[in-house]
């Protein structure tokens, strides 16, 4: 199957219906768990490891075996068994490159690796360690922006970007989105209107299809994306975060309205006013309000204010 997907790709590079399309993203974490003190370490070298996935149709290449295989190669590069040392500062970048019905995504981590050294050696080391520690930061504030810069290399540096896409529902339900990703929100506009869908746009004017991500945050906004609960590309705007958070979806294919419940576990359900009544069954005033009121199917406002008004009587009980 791999040397299929490589001649695959073979093929397309030489064809010249080639169409190229990239991302890059960063996320930083420490890996290790002791103290770092000013006089406790040093730093040895700069270590890395790089993998690739590939996918056709869109179906292949995911991205978290991606990153453990480059991982693995980074920590091998380290020489850590059997001596005192640790990484930090891990570095995620990631490139996408698609070609027609071929997509190619590069994982590179990398990192620092550091010696711990005994109260003998800290004396003589102490003096240096404060100029070490200002060229890393100073080298890691470059290899960001330079990453940031790549399709744009006349623009100023900028501070790094913080992270707006979250990987999966627990960082949205944290609301600790841990990936940086360059991308433009637009709304979907179909026959000169505009619908309760929206898209990412890369940086080269095409759409960003992306399954490796829950949703993206933008201006405090969340959006979630689509293939986290259909088969189909976009992402909704979340109307409310809360025990029970809810959104509005609109296809393409049928500018169809359809509401949906985002569950306290990350299950995403289509709401109906029968399923409404089965969400707020243990609260007895709503349940009354809700048999009094005739809520049809497309009442989407109606059945949110109800969930709006339900999650104020959880608040207490379950905290965000």
């Amino acid at each position: 199957m791999k040397k299929l997907i490589l001649l695959l790709i073979s093929i397309l590079l030489l064809s010249s219906c080639a169409v190229h399309s990239g991302l890059t993203f960063n996320t930083n974490n420490s890996v290790t768990n002791v103290v770092l003190q000013s006089n406790n370490y040093k730093i040895i070298q700069k270590v890395q490891g790089t993998a690739s996935g590939f996918s056709v149709f869109g179906i292949g290449g995911a991205f978290q075996p991606i990153v453990n295989n480059a991982r693995s190669e980074m920590l091998r590069n380290a020489n850590l068994i059997g001596r005192s040392r640790a990484i930090i500062n891990e570095t995620v970048e990631v490139n996408n490159k698609f070609f027609v019905v071929v997509g190619v995504k590069t994982v590179t981590v990398s990192a620092y690796v550091i010696e711990f050294i005994d109260n003998v050696q800290q004396s003589a080391q102490q003096i240096n360690m404060e100029q070490q520690e200002i060229e890393l930061e100073q080298e890691i504030t470059n290899n960001i922006s330079a990453t940031q810069s790549q399709t744009k290399s006349s623009l100023p540096a900028q501070k790094p970007t913080p992270p707006n896409a979250y990987l999966n529902f627990n960082e949205y339900k944290n609301g600790t989105p841990s990936l940086v990703m360059n991308f433009d929100l637009r709304q979907r506009v179909i026959n000169s209107q505009r619908i309760a869908n929206y898209k990412l746009i890369s940086e080269d004017g095409n759409e960003l299809i992306d399954d490796a991500v829950w949703g993206v945050q933008v201006n405090g906004v969340d959006y979630v994306n689509s293939s986290s609960f259909t088969k189909y590309s976009g992402y909704h705007k979340i109307e409310e975060k809360g025990y029970y958070s809810y959104f509005m979806r609109e296809t393409i294919q049928s500018y169809k309205l359809t509401g949906y419940v985002i569950f306290p576990n990350g299950k995403i359900i289509e709401l109906t006013p029968e399923f409404l009544l089965e969400l707020c069954k243990d609260n007895e005033s709503i349940v009354k309000l809700i048999q009094g009121s005739k809520i049809k199917k497309r009442d989407y406002d109606k059945m949110f204010e109800i969930l709006r008004q339900y999650n104020l009587t959880k608040e207490e009980r379950h905290k965000f």
